[in-house]
């Protein structure tokens, strides 16, 4: 967007604060009534009244909405992201795939049984000899994951949802 003059955009193309332009309230009428602008809220950036809608939830704000509209906050972002892209294009690749290919290497050399376990499960679901069920704890039917507490025994499995999965792995309790 840099480089090219504010009469070359489109309403589409335009920076949030020229776009913002077309949303325009009219005033309300009723005089001093509170509830005509209950679903309307003014950017402080862009000085537009626009829906309650156009901005993000922040629920630490006194209303529970961030005090700029949502196309500001993207042109923000997109302003700052800019203004220091190999430092952000450096952040994505180190968190990107954490997983590396020699980390997936040297795993699969030392813990052989708990890969074959898991294959095994996998294995069992898409033949239909072992059937997913809810989960334990709290009955979710989604994102079920199959716990081994003993991986010697591959097809004995604790039926856990993610959350639980993953408490249960942080030591936990669960209830």
């Amino acid at each position: 967007m840099q480089g090219r003059s504010l009469t070359s955009f489109s309403i589409t193309d335009a920076p949030p604060r020229e776009a913002a332009l077309h949303l325009r309230r009219e005033p309300c009428v009723g005089g001093g009534d509170r509830r005509c602008n209950m679903d309307a809220k003014k950017c402080f950036k862009c000085g537009v009244e626009q829906p309650r809608s156009e901005f993000y939830r922040h629920p630490q704000m006194g209303d529970g909405l961030l005090g700029k509209c949502k196309a500001c906050t993207k042109w923000d972002v997109t302003e700052n992201r800019d203004g220091k892209l190999e430092t952000v294009r450096e952040y994505d690749r180190k968190r990107g795939n954490r997983q590396t290919y020699e980390w997936k290497q040297k795993y699969s050399a030392t813990h052989p049984v708990e890969i074959a376990a898991r294959k095994a499960v996998r294995s069992a679901v898409v033949a239909g000899r072992l059937v997913k069920q809810p989960c334990e704890v709290c009955g979710a039917t989604y994102r079920i994951h199959g716990h081994h507490d003993d991986y010697s025994k591959p097809l004995d499995v604790r039926w856990l949802c993610a959350k639980h999965h993953r408490q249960h792995h942080v030591g936990r309790q669960i209830d």
